[in-house]
């Protein structure tokens, strides 16, 4: 028998999100000696299920349906038993609540990582964010203001709650494509400035007040004679209805929607300013993707952006929802240049020291070895 542990990552779907990036080191590069990986979707692939079949991960489609039921639940628990899973490790609600069942009928223990801190106002939400934090052995909050979310609004023991931030590999950032050939493959002049936003299209990450911004400073400066193009790089359910916005404000030649792209790092190459208008955020792939590249970020003081950028010493934190705010902080960065180098230089200095990729990982390893530890001690909390 192996004395390696063998993990199970499970979540509802593969597509192109934080969370499911997230997968792509985790399933990739843990310890290979101490740690056996599958990676498990209940309802859909997408492209980072591709991208983890290149890595050679195991990775297993439950459904490619977008359904999932207490029916299901039974193939769940015999996947796990065939495959003699000793950790289930979920991410995002809806896995959080099937594999955690499916973890206590399997007496497997079960880790989740809490990627934000929402909350919808309602009884029925309320119970399944009571279910989200009762079933797991222990909660890896992103951030100290999700770990805040758990402990004091979902009434979780401190104990059973560890922060561990989200880290990023700065060397995947060092692209050698040109960016004027970069520019042009995407339809872009070289005189001009790019902002990019990058993100699922949903009501959360508040593109409306980016794209509300650019026509701002169209129509509100008049002395702004900047050639500007933004990228909003994802896909989702208000993707026809941001289009049809950027048509009415009259911007529709400003911003290029790409859908999902596996370029990122390229398209951060050509990027100038990273702007991520979020009304809500747990601890930001984005951000983290944008400083190790070296780009100033425009971001929503929200969830744990704070915890990340310092306003005016990395980065700019602006108030959520507010579009003066996003086009107030795009011009200071295009009018001074000495404030975006140096933005964007403490930036990348504070990733690559405080939030690796590596650091991530050993955190994460040290506390499947430390729940099983305990498992064998026969200590609970």
């Amino acid at each position: 028998m192996s004395d390696r542990l063998s993990i199970a990552h499970i979540i509802y779907g593969l597509k192109y999100g934080g969370a499911e990036k997230l997968l792509i080191p985790l399933a990739a590069k843990l310890d290979p000696e101490r740690f056996r990986v599958i990676v498990v979707a209940l309802t859909c692939g997408g492209p980072v299920e591709e991208e983890l079949r290149s890595l050679n991960i195991n990775v297993r489609v439950l459904r490619r349906d977008g359904r999932f039921s207490i029916f299901d639940l039974a193939r769940l628990i015999q996947l796990m038993k065939e495959q003699d899973i000793d950790i289930i490790h979920t991410h995002l609600q809806n896995a959080d609540i099937w594999a955690g069942l499916a973890a206590k009928l399997c007496r497997i223990k079960h880790i989740s990582t809490f990627h934000g801190a929402y909350f919808k106002n309602s009884a029925f939400e309320f119970l399944k964010q009571r279910l989200r934090v009762i079933l797991p052995d222990k909660i890896i909050a992103v951030s100290e203001n999700t770990a805040s979310h758990c402990i004091r609004r979902l009434k979780v023991n401190p104990n059973k709650v560890k922060v561990i931030y989200n880290g990023v590999d700065s060397n995947r950032f060092k692209v050698g494509v040109e960016p004027s050939l970069k520019k042009r493959e995407i339809g872009i002049s070289d005189n001009t400035i790019v902002l990019s936003a990058f993100g699922r299209l949903e009501i959360e990450k508040g593109h409306r007040y980016l794209i509300e911004a650019v026509s701002y400073l169209k129509t509100d400066y008049p002395n702004f004679n900047s050639k500007i193009t933004v990228l909003i790089v994802g896909e989702g359910r208000l993707k026809k209805e941001l289009m049809q916005m950027a048509s009415e404000l009259g911007v529709e030649e400003e911003v290029k929607f790409l859908g999902e792209r596996d370029d990122i790092a390229e398209l951060l190459g050509i990027t100038d300013i990273v702007v991520i208008p979020s009304l809500s955020e747990g601890f930001s792939i984005v951000a983290l993707e944008a400083m190790a590249a070296g780009k100033p970020v425009v971001a929503t003081n929200v969830g744990g952006m704070p915890e990340l950028i310092t306003n005016e010493t990395d980065g700019l934190l602006i108030s959520p929802g507010d579009k003066s705010a996003v086009a107030s902080a795009i011009l200071a960065l295009i009018e001074n240049k000495d404030l975006a180098y140096r933005l964007s230089y403490a930036a990348k200095e504070k990733v690559t020291k405080n939030f690796s990729e590596e650091g991530m990982l050993a955190k994460i390893m040290q506390v499947y070895e430390d729940l099983m530890q305990r498992k064998k001690a026969g200590i609970t909390l």
